[in-house]
């Protein structure tokens, strides 16, 4: 069996699953005629696209060899290219914290685990930004930028 982990350009952790062949060589042309149907890809590249999947998505890709009877293999998720495909970056934005930029509108950020970059959403209904680094002043206050705007973290209410 093997691990598969696939992360998308602009996220920060990706997806692991478990297949029992290597996806890396996979073309266009192999995909569910489903994926059609969802707008992914046109009819045209569905039928004639050597294209490889992971070029024409820009995902990143990890394969390794795990035993299939462990564990851990049983309880990862089987892969399937249309599951892969319909992920969305910001779908599981969840915020931390807000501030208030006026009476009737606010800022939401999320910090990555790892604490370096941050993304945010302006109203409630907005679209979630792209990960973005946090920066430090001169006198050590961590801020980022969104909009042409400088927003320190001090600022933002925990939520």
């Amino acid at each position: 069996m093997i691990r598969i982990y696939i992360r998308r350009k602009n996220e920060i952790a990706g997806h692991t699953f478990i297949c029992k062949s290597s996806i890396k060589k996979d073309i266009i042309a192999i995909l569910p005629h489903v994926l059609v149907v969802d707008g992914l890809i046109t009819e045209d590249e569905w039928a004639t696209s050597r294209e490889s999947i992971i070029e024409k998505f820009k995902l990143f890709v990890t394969e390794s060899y795990v035993d299939g009877r462990s564990k851990a293999a049983r309880s990862t998720k089987k892969f399937n290219w249309r599951e892969v495909l319909n992920m969305k970056v910001g779908e599981t934005f969840k915020p931390m914290a807000y501030k208030t930029i006026s009476n009737w509108l606010a800022i939401e950020i999320e910090i990555s685990n790892c604490g370096s970059m941050v993304r945010y959403r302006i109203g409630e209904n907005s679209q979630v930004s792209d990960w973005k680094e946090i920066h430090f002043t001169k006198a050590g206050k961590p801020y980022f930028n969104a909009r042409h705007t400088r927003y320190y973290l001090n600022e933002f209410m925990k939520i």
